[in-house]
């Protein structure tokens, strides 16, 4: 089954994007309109290291049998959508337009898998034994995410690195490290089970007969079994501690309101 997803952000988003494309689901990005004019004319790049060779492969979306399109927030009706990935970071929700998407989106009530810089607030909430109320120093408004419902968002870990690089254009997308995205669960079997098929759709592709990397992993149950937060709640716990707020070592601790310039606190 072809899944409809959106992706805000075509930055780090590419990379998942991408991966979604290979596995021939369809994906929408979110951007500025000069770079979403760059990508609807000619399309998106990645360049993937692939296991014993030397030179990183160019996966051009043009190529892919997903369909690829790139829109600005306010052409964005998310109910078109069946899932939304965040893969911007925290301080760009704060624009206008994006924060009035954002508002849609809860609006919709469309499940989300975070992979931002930082778990989203809701989130948060999700977790026994955090207080979402004293973690809100930790974010640029934390009004942006009063509407969105706990039970729809699940948070995916940025773990693979990437790069644009200096002489390409605004749709190239380098990957340093090729490691995996490790998604929590979701609240809702229903949402597991369409994680699940993106798990499986992603692990099945392969180039020339190759395995490719940068896979998603999840801690999905089975379908007859509990939801449950798995390892990367914990890491959300060591990140935010009850009554208090302070990024993970090897961080150096930093005041609440500068914790959001640390990029990766909440994913080491």
């Amino acid at each position: 089954m072809i899944r409809k997803i959106l992706i805000l952000g075509a930055s780090y988003g590419s990379l998942f994007g991408t991966k979604l494309l290979m596995a021939v689901h369809d994906v929408t990005l979110v951007c500025r309109r000069a770079t979403a004019d760059l990508i609807n004319m000619s399309g998106t790049e990645v360049c993937l290291p692939l296991r014993d060779e030397t030179a990183p492969r160019r996966i051009r979306s043009s190529e892919l049998s997903g369909r690829l399109d790139a829109k600005t927030p306010e052409m964005v009706d998310p109910s078109d959508y069946e899932l939304v990935v965040l893969a911007m970071q925290e301080p760009q929700y704060l624009h206008h337009a994006v924060r009035a998407l954002v508002r849609r989106i809860a609006d919709a009530r469309v499940p989300c898998l975070s992979l931002m810089n930082m778990p989203p607030l809701p989130y948060l909430k999700r977790i026994p034994g955090i207080d979402p109320v004293a973690a809100e120093a930790a974010y640029s408004d934390p009004r942006v995410w009063d509407r969105l419902d706990p039970s729809l968002i699940t948070l995916c870990s940025p773990d693979p690195q990437t790069r644009r690089p200096a002489d390409e254009p605004a749709n190239v997308l380098a990957v340093n490290l090729p490691t995996n995205f490790k998604a929590a669960a979701f609240a809702s079997t229903t949402h597991n089970t369409l994680l699940r098929q993106l798990v499986q759709d992603i692990d099945a592709v392969r180039l020339n007969g190759k395995d490719v990397p940068v896979k998603l992993r999840c801690s999905c149950p089975s379908p007859n079994g509990p939801c449950c937060l798995p390892v990367i709640a914990g890491a959300s716990r060591r990140a935010i501690r009850f009554q208090s707020v302070r990024p993970c070592n090897p961080i150096p601790p930093c005041p609440p309101k500068s914790i959001r310039r640390c990029n990766r606190s909440c994913s080491a």
